[in-house]
């Protein structure tokens, strides 16, 4: 697969998609998309390159250059997520999502029990440890 177009409709034929289908459903015209496959069309918006790359589930530099395997980017897909959603929170969260992903990183490696830095507490926070009875 040499081509953009060649990747598209690999792609999107093997995940039983029409052209129709994938044209909706990336938000471009179906004849701007039989272009693209066809190799009619070199260039497209960045709009339709980020459409594809969705519906596809595919990263914007294996759908360009063909660098990878198709079936690998799914994981390119989740960091991307992932990097959305750590922008979007608070450092503090950032703090506590990173605690948790080292957690699940020591659990995996098989490690009885997972190194975890504690939340930091606020001075003067009666914390679950801090409780008074």
């Amino acid at each position: 697969m040499n081509t953009i177009g060649s990747r598209i409709r690999a792609r999107r034929k093997a995940l039983g998609l029409t052209q129709v289908d994938l044209a909706v459903a990336a938000g471009v015209k179906q004849n701007t998309l039989s272009d693209i496959e066809t190799g009619k069309t070199a260039e497209m918006e960045g709009s339709t390159l980020a459409g594809l790359c969705r519906e596809l589930r595919l990263t914007p530099e294996y759908l360009v250059f063909g660098h990878g395997v198709a079936e690998d980017t799914d994981l390119a897909m989740i960091e991307s997520e992932m990097v959305a959603i750590i922008r979007s929170i608070s450092p503090e969260q950032r703090e506590m999502l990173l605690g948790m992903a080292r957690g699940a990183y020591e659990l995996a490696a098989g490690r009885s029990r997972p190194v975890v830095p504690p939340p930091p507490q606020q001075p003067g926070a009666d914390g679950p440890d801090n409780v008074r009875h």
